[in-house]
């Protein structure tokens, strides 16, 4: 049996990393292609290295029409964008891909989306890097249900908040004069929890998408391995690394940059995922909890 081509968007990150992972473990099944505007980069030799094909392709300069040529011979293709890098431009640029992907005919399409903000809370709350992933599952919808006697399966996955943040400046617990480390957040005690997982893991919940196309068409898939208050959060800090971390609350209003308190907000009186049924990744593979991930990937406090 000839093996399934798989080409991923946003491999270099995290999220497309992963699902290049869990990809190559597969490797009777699958092959994979990879996308960059970089060939040379440390990340694309890597890659190279493991028997990824990597393709030069600038969505910033490129046309449907070339993206449709670069995904020729592709069963399936994962999408994952950076809102951070493309801003503005993200919107246009993903439905390019999605459009290459209807042209190109590729049996399966999965798509890495997120709660539409603004349109759940009625435009009280806008996060654009929700929102702008929402529009383009939107759009991949509109696509499938217009396309004529398609064979082609779209699905979706959903992230919540990367565990692997906490080792970044911005969430990283701060020592206090008293040498007592604050984790600082806008994570209302009084709301909802926050999901929290380890990006890992959603290398195996594509695959198992992949593998199962029927299953898991038009349907969105979210994940986390915890749902935690901060209180819980500090405390499973202070497990794993043996300092003394405490949670401190800081009012959405006061928090910076704005963006991200919004985001905190949202998923503070709505979930992040507002209601969609976690239990869907479970089936799929066994996911990692805040605790595990901290245990095995300790924090650096000095």
């Amino acid at each position: 049996m000839s093996k399934k081509l798989i080409s991923v968007f946003g491999a270099t990150g995290h999220q497309g990393g992963s699902v290049v992972n869990a990809l190559l473990e597969k490797r009777d099944d699958f092959s994979i292609r990879i996308f960059t505007r970089n060939t040379n980069s440390d990340k694309s030799k890597q890659l190279k290295n493991r028997g990824v094909d990597v393709v030069e392709l600038d969505l910033e300069k490129v046309n449907t029409m070339a993206i449709t040529k670069a995904l020729e011979g592709s069963y399936g293709v994962f999408i994952v964008t950076d809102f951070w890098s493309l801003g503005n431009k993200e919107i246009q640029i993903t439905k390019n891909i999605v459009d290459a992907a209807f042209n190109a005919h590729v049996k399966h399409l999965v798509y890495s989306s997120l709660a539409h903000v603004s349109k759940i809370t009625n435009g009280r709350i806008c996060s654009p890097e929700y929102d702008n992933k929402a529009t383009v599952e939107e759009y991949v919808r509109e696509r499938y249900n217009n396309a004529k006697n398609t064979a082609m399966a779209v699905s979706f996955v959903q992230c919540p908040f990367y565990a692997q943040n906490f080792h970044s400046d911005a969430f990283k617990p701060l020592r206090d004069n008293n040498g007592v480390y604050r984790l600082r957040m806008p994570l209302d005690p009084a709301l909802k929890p926050l999901e929290i997982g380890d990006i890992s893991n959603i290398g195996y919940i594509v695959l198992g998408i992949f593998s199962n196309p029927l299953k898991y068409n038009l349907v969105v898939v979210p994940f986390a391995g915890s749902t935690l208050h901060g209180k819980e959060i500090a405390e499973i800090m202070s497990k794993t690394s043996g300092k003394k971390v405490e949670y401190q609350f800081v009012p959405t209003s006061e928090y910076d940059p704005p963006s991200i308190a919004d985001m905190f907000r949202f998923c503070s009186e709505y979930g992040a995922f507002n209601g969609l049924d976690t239990s869907l990744a479970t089936d799929i593979t066994r996911l990692t909890t805040l605790e595990e991930y901290l245990t095995n990937n300790p924090l650096d406090l000095l």
